[in-house]
């Protein structure tokens, strides 16, 4: 039922035919015999109205129970496919109306919609809901991943609901057996509540219309009975405001998350029942960084993680709306213990090259990490940075810190200087910085090279000197994640200071400069290619932020500037030959007495 809406009448005009095909009648009897129907099914199957459709089952030796009938079965606008010859039940020996299997065909009905609502809703008012509906075989994977096994009664939730694919999914898997299955399904978007009730029409479902938050959150304060055992759900994506309605409520529950997507999910675990499980498909950005940590904590503390899925390609999940969001599908259950977790992968949708791993959770969640990042291994094989003795150092036992730059270019459009002059010092963006070298200025490119300096911009001078700095951002096409640079003082001459815009991080001391082999040697130990493979496994998108530079661990101060020192005599640097390098030397330094026997190779 659709909630706020009143059951209306259905009347019928007289039928102006006097037969129909008995063809049609067999084959609706050999389908749907004890099965239970809706008149618009009847109809959309047979073409006819329901008095004469009536008397033609008659004459088959069926009839079609009602409400009034099966007061304890059906429910207004249902119908009983029933022998005239049996007694009517008081109860149903066949699956109920919320286990009535999906049939493929009503399946690939409900993909077609799917695909006509995506093409013929614009992007601007997709971003508006943060909507993208989910694919068939995306949902279908969704409900694959539920246990079949528990309680055999299910209250399913399917908040942002669209129209219906997740739950059809969940209904058609054959795998979970329960019964009854009770569904709420919520959706906001007034154009989708039709599709919605007609894909979930001979199911026993509640449409919830109005706002999901305020409803979650009502249930949670004032109704503890309304409580779920299956949560499935693709979330809407879009930022919340600070100051919204939607951030105090969230607030009422002690939910503080910035994105609706995770608003949802921690929503959902809150209506979950202990041992109930929860799967969604959700963007990866909340793995890593400050503005979800408190969403992390919510999910590590009420659940346990039982299951995690990477798609290798950012375009997969969403083709149909060009969703470039690098998603995961995540499994979690309520007040379960922690244990080993499963990583799958797959190309993409079609999941056709699908494989699965075993981790331990100390590999997904490391013991001694405060901001509780959540590393997602791609690879079975030992991670390189765990090899390496003595990587155990962080940014604050070197002595260093790690900044965004604090210029804002459109904020001090007045302060830009296209080019550089005598009362101007460089402006660094990362579109100055190369691999371990940076060139300044360019004329060549789109972005101012200097900034003015006034009262309102020395706030945000650095003074001349070597720093390593990162790319807080790296294109879609750039293999690497994170890209470092040296900035050398030789390359600006007599300048007063340096300004660095907001797209770089850099590496200081109190805000000043490093010596030359401790940039050195920063910058080319976050280039190695094992340094970005361990970051991909906690970070989901193009962006590195400070907070995740912090997060890493990196060998000594002393080993640095030794890597420093000796990458500035190189004429050319490799990948091997910097970890030939960096292995010789942790392990001369922590393992002095280890004897390394090297085995030449048999071919």
């Amino acid at each position: 039922m659709i909630m706020g809406r009143k059951n209306k009448q259905l009347l019928y005009p007289s039928p102006a035919k006097a037969a129909i095909d008995a063809t049609k009648i067999q084959s609706f009897v050999s389908s749907h015999a004890r099965k239970i129907v809706t008149v618009a099914h009847v109809h959309e199957a047979l073409s006819e109205y329901m008095p004469f459709v009536q008397r033609a089952f008659n004459k088959e030796g069926f009839a079609f129970l009602t409400e009034y009938e099966c007061p304890k079965i059906l429910k207004s606008g249902q119908l009983l496919l029933w022998p005239l010859e049996e007694q009517i039940p008081h109860r149903l020996v066949v699956r109920s109306v919320s286990s009535v299997a999906v049939s493929c065909e009503r399946k690939n009905i409900v993909e077609q919609r799917r695909k006509e609502v995506s093409k013929h809703t614009g992007a601007d008012e997709k971003a508006k809901l943060g909507q993208f509906l989910t694919p068939r075989a995306t949902s279908d994977f969704l409900a694959s991943l539920f246990d079949g096994r528990g309680k055999r009664e299910c209250r399913l939730l399917d908040p942002g609901a669209g129209i219906g694919s997740l739950t059809i999914a969940f209904l058609e898997n054959e795998k979970l057996q329960f019964s009854p299955i009770k569904i709420t399904a919520c959706e906001i978007d007034t154009k989708l509540h039709l599709d919605l009730a007609k894909t979930l029409e001979a199911t026993d479902t509640e449409i919830i219309t109005s706002d999901f938050i305020e409803t979650a959150v009502n249930w949670l304060q004032f109704e503890p009975e309304r409580r779920f055992t299956h949560v499935i759900l693709n979330p809407p994506y879009k930022k919340i405001a600070t100051s919204s309605s939607a951030r105090n409520l969230l607030r009422c529950v002690d939910i503080e998350t910035v994105n609706l997507y995770s608003a949802f999910v921690a929503l959902s675990i809150k209506l979950l029942d202990d041992g109930g499980q929860l799967v969604a498909i959700i963007p990866r950005s909340f793995c890593n960084g400050p503005y979800y940590k408190s969403f992390r904590k919510l999910i590590l503390r009420e659940t346990a993680i039982q299951q995690i899925h990477l798609f290798d390609s950012r375009k997969s999940a969403f083709k149909d709306d060009n969703v470039l969001q690098e998603n995961i599908v995540i499994k979690l259950e309520k007040c379960a213990k922690q244990g080993d977790v499963l990583i799958s992968m797959s190309a993409d949708d079609t999941f056709h090259d699908y494989h699965v791993s075993s981790f331990a959770f100390s590999e997904i969640v490391k013991p001694l990490d405060k901001e509780q990042f959540i590393h997602i291994p791609t690879s079975c094989a030992p991670c390189q940075l765990d090899q390496l003795p003595g990587l155990t150092h962080s940014l604050s036992e070197l002595g260093v810190s790690v900044s965004t730059g604090p210029v804002v270019d459109f904020r001090v459009k007045d302060f830009l200087s296209r080019m550089p002059t005598r009362l101007t010092v460089p402006l660094l963006y990362p579109a100055h910085c190369g691999l371990n070298t940076s060139v300044w200025p360019k004329p060549d490119i789109k972005k101012s090279n200097a900034l003015i300096i006034a009262d309102q911009t020395k706030k945000w001078l650095f003074p001349l000197g070597y720093y390593c700095v990162v790319k807080r951002f790296s294109s879609k096409e750039e293999k690497r994640r994170i890209s470092a640079s040296v900035i050398s003082p030789g390359t600006f001459g007599n300048v007063l200071g340096l300004a660095f815009e907001n797209h770089l991080n850099v590496f200081h001391e109190e805000k000043k400069g490093i010596s030359a082999e401790l940039a050195y040697g920063l910058s080319v130990y976050l280039n190695t290619s094992f340094v970005d493979n361990y970051f991909r496994c906690f970070n989901g998108h193009t962006q590195v932020n400070a907070t995740d530079l912090r997060q890493l661990f990196y060998p000594s101060r002393e080993i640095l500037i030794k890597l420093g020192k000796w990458a500035m005599t190189q004429e050319e640097l490799t990948e091997e030959r910097i970890m030939d390098w960096m292995r010789a030397t942790c392990r001369e330094k922590y393992m002095p007495n280890l004897r390394v026997t090297t085995i030449a190779s048999a071919c």
